[in-house]
């Protein structure tokens, strides 16, 4: 993981990431593991801002699944393939990983993952990902695909695209 670290900060530093004021915060936690590696505080920041260095190209899916081992990947909560149950948790899929997701989830999708939704869950879809939501909450996103049942609410924006049914609502950016 150290090494993976030192990846992302050089990239970061290429991008001149640390004149970023907004991210501060996010590039100090970043220079304090530098100084004194503590590995499940590099994979809790690695988790935590997944979403953002996916969605920045600093790092990409693929290259998450080269260096780590999908049983890595899974002690961490993110899923590459199969079927994961996730219940009052957070957890990302990327590849062709399956989620069913209940209570109070956070759920995060890239690539052509998937999720089922229940009870309070949050689900954003980014790429080719699709998700169902029953009285859930979620936001698409590039080409992702969705369904909103009961009292479910989306937001959808790019060319993402869904149906829904009951009392849901899509608001469609």
């Amino acid at each position: 993981m150290q090494k993976i670290l030192n990846i992302i900060h050089q990239r970061l530093v290429e991008a001149k990431f640390e004149e970023n004021i907004l991210c501060s915060k996010y590039w100090y936690k970043i220079l304090k593991l530098k100084e004194n590696f503590n590995e499940e505080e590099a994979w809790g920041l690695l988790f935590d801002n997944l979403t953002w260095l996916i969605n920045t190209n600093t790092i990409t899916t693929n290259e998450l699944q080269q260096w780590f081992s999908r049983t890595e990947l899974n002690v961490h909560h993110i899923y590459t393939r199969g079927h994961h149950h996730v219940k009052d948790d957070k957890a990302v899929g990327i590849g062709t990983a399956s989620i069913t997701a209940v209570g109070h989830s956070w759920i995060v999708l890239f690539d052509k993952a998937e999720c089922e939704a229940f009870d309070t869950t949050f689900v954003k879809g980014f790429n080719d990902s699709r998700f169902a939501l029953k009285n859930c909450s979620g936001e698409a996103y590039e080409n992702c695909t969705f369904k909103a049942t009961d009292f479910s609410k989306v937001e959808a924006w790019d060319n993402a695209s869904g149906e829904k049914s009951g009392y849901s609502v899509i608001l469609k950016h």
